[in-house]
């Protein structure tokens, strides 16, 4: 059973072609538990609906709805909040699919200080923009089940499979310890990670990650102890 926001149709197709349900979206927690009749409740990005037991149940997911949350959560796993220097920086407020994000140059500090604030009015975030390569980590639990590339620019999102084994080890590593920090094993996360070279850091949680058709088989794996980790 999959309860879920409005999904983009190649989502929606690939979790129906893995033999997933959708509940209407206006059935309450208990019509959706009598008509899961035991199998695994997926919750893909309704925040509203808890459901105990369920595969990312929103209070266990709330810490990553807002930039400033997931700061709060994730601290240092994420670029810098702080000022280092004149660059670039991200303010991110609320919104999904890149939406309310943008790079600014800051010379001065107390420019800086000033889109904190900004931030904090919307629940968002400031972060030290870093160059590197982009990867989209699927995780199941603790378990990492599947991780793409990125590419694109101008906000184009254009990823390329590459597997769990082929790719960076600090990639898949700070994904693992990400999830461990929601403090359930009973999560589905896409992380959007960026990776230097030597380094990795967290830009974001998604609970309501985009697949394909090889990905959503993946993920149900997982759920049911069959998937892997490498």
């Amino acid at each position: 059973m999959v309860r879920s926001i409005p999904l983009s149709s190649t989502t929606r197709n690939a979790w129906k072609e893995a033999g997933a349900m959708f509940a209407r979206r206006d059935r309450n927690q208990y019509e959706v538990m009598n008509i899961a009749n035991g199998r695994p409740i997926i919750n893909l990005g309704n925040s509203a609906m808890h459901i105990h037991g369920a595969w990312n149940d929103a209070i266990i997911v709330k810490p990553l709805l807002t930039p400033a949350a997931s700061r709060e959560l994730l601290g240092s796993l994420m670029p810098t909040n702080a000022y280092l220097g004149a660059g670039d920086y991200w303010l991110k407020g609320q919104g999904r699919g890149g939406a309310n994000k943008e790079k600014l140059y800051v010379d001065h500090l107390s420019d800086h200080d000033e889109l904190k604030v900004q931030a904090s009015w919307n629940e968002g975030d400031v972060q030290q923009h870093v160059d590197g390569e982009e990867y989209r980590v699927i995780t199941v639990g603790h378990k990492v089940v599947q991780v793409s590339q990125r590419y694109g620019v101008n906000g184009q999102r254009s990823y390329a499979w590459i597997g769990v084994q082929g790719a960076p080890s600090n990639v898949k590593e700070i994904a693992r310890g990400a999830a461990r920090l929601l403090q359930s094993e009973k999560t589905i996360i896409g992380w959007d990670v960026i990776h230097t070279g030597q380094n990795a850091y967290i830009l974001e949680g998604n609970s309501c990650p985009g697949v394909n058709g090889a990905t959503a088989n993946r993920i149900l794996d997982a759920i049911e102890g069959t998937g892997y980790d490498m």
